[in-house]
């Protein structure tokens, strides 16, 4: 669940469709529209998919800046944790990391380099008690998956990607250089668009066929 915003909320709800999940979007506007208004294929596709579009906006209510704040207490109230990939000191993702806190929901954040401005948020979140994490799998072990869950998606992710040419473009890639690759990397070998390179780098990692360390990835099953 996210707010169909660009950039990684787009990202987020298109790994969602890809993986074959069901997403859910929470408007800042009423459900007449879709804003963005480049985002409308997506929202269809997220309705499609048996997904849904959430406001608490009637009809006719415009996106104005402050409801993009007040909409986000929906999507922590409505998710089982909150994680921060990335946010500065005044961020959209802190309102909705504080919400997450305040819901008694888990918080989780990717740290960054320190004197980076985009993390000064995350790093404050990760001072004030939120849980510092260093990969998916970490995510995915503090919510309380089992080692069984996991070999259980490894076996489904192997089967599923099997036919996805994008994917097997970045397996193809790391099984033949035998090492760990950067992102740089694997986008000059598989000649991927970065959108495209991102996402599915997102769901291999998140169904544990590879993993990634430092920023370099590798194969993991």
């Amino acid at each position: 669940m996210t707010g169909l915003a660009f950039g990684i909320d787009e990202a987020a709800h298109s790994g969602a469709l890809e993986a074959g999940g069901r997403t859910v979007a929470v408007l800042a506007n009423g459900l007449d529209s879709v804003y963005p208004k480049q985002h409308e294929r997506l929202a269809e596709n997220i309705v499609s998919a048996g997904g849904c579009l959430v406001s608490e906006y009637p009809e006719g209510t415009p996106p104005f800046p402050g409801r993009f704040l007040e909409r986000n207490r929906i999507i922590s109230g409505f998710s089982k944790a909150t994680v921060v990939i990335e946010a500065p000191a005044r961020s959209g993702s802190i309102a909705t990391a504080n919400h997450a806190a305040c819901q008694g929901r888990d918080v989780f954040v990717f740290p960054g380099r320190y004197s980076d401005k985009n993390y000064e948020g995350s790093h404050t979140l990760i001072r004030n008690g939120a849980r510092l994490v260093a990969s998916i799998g970490q995510i995915l072990e503090d919510l309380g998956f089992s080692p069984e869950d996991s070999a259980e998606r490894k076996a489904d992710a192997i089967r599923k990607y099997k036919d996805d040419e994008f994917a097997i473009r970045i397996l193809s890639a790391l099984e033949e250089q035998h090492s760990r690759l950067n992102i740089d990397k694997l986008s000059e070998l598989t000649t991927l668009e970065p959108r495209i390179l991102a996402e599915r780098l997102t769901l291999l990692e998140i169904d544990g066929v590879i993993e990634e360390q430092n920023g370099s990835f590798r194969i993991k099953i």
